[in-house]
């Protein structure tokens, strides 16, 4: 069964699957505690607030932000879609590029957590296609 991405059933769905694989993933060497804030969610009246946390090994994603973030970043859900589900660097950077991603905070460490995180690995290549095969389309 699908979930829409970043409802409630989602952000479930993916804890229950960062429960799953914690302490069989690498440890990234760029751990990044990011804050997100994604507007336009169609099942939100305002902004969705987010946090992702790879320092575990694995992105743990929950709703609500981080005291700690060393990045904060604002986008639209689409774009959000596409950098968490989607896994496309190409278009996370032209929406970049474009503005509808705003970075505020470390930027380097930013990219290296990026760049490290696009690299192949089984495990995180595992845990993306089975949040692609939960999330609604």
């Amino acid at each position: 069964m699908g979930h829409q991405f970043l409802s409630e059933e989602w952000v479930a769905a993916v804890v229950a699957l960062q429960e799953e694989y914690l302490g069989r993933a690498t440890p990234p060497r760029t751990p990044l505690r990011l804050n997100g804030t994604v507007t336009d969610a169609p099942f939100a009246e305002g902004p969705v607030s987010m946090s992702l946390d790879t320092s575990s090994g694995v992105g743990v994603v929950r709703h609500g932000h981080l005291d700690d973030a060393v990045v904060t970043m604002s986008t639209d859900y689409e774009t959000a879609r596409t950098l968490l589900v989607d896994g496309d660097p190409q278009a996370v950077i032209d929406a970049f590029m474009r503005g509808r991603i705003l970075v505020q905070g470390d930027l380097a460490t930013l990219i290296a957590a990026l760049t490290e995180a696009s690299a192949p690995d089984e495990v995180r290549t595992e845990i993306a296609g089975r949040i692609r095969a939960f999330t609604d389309a």
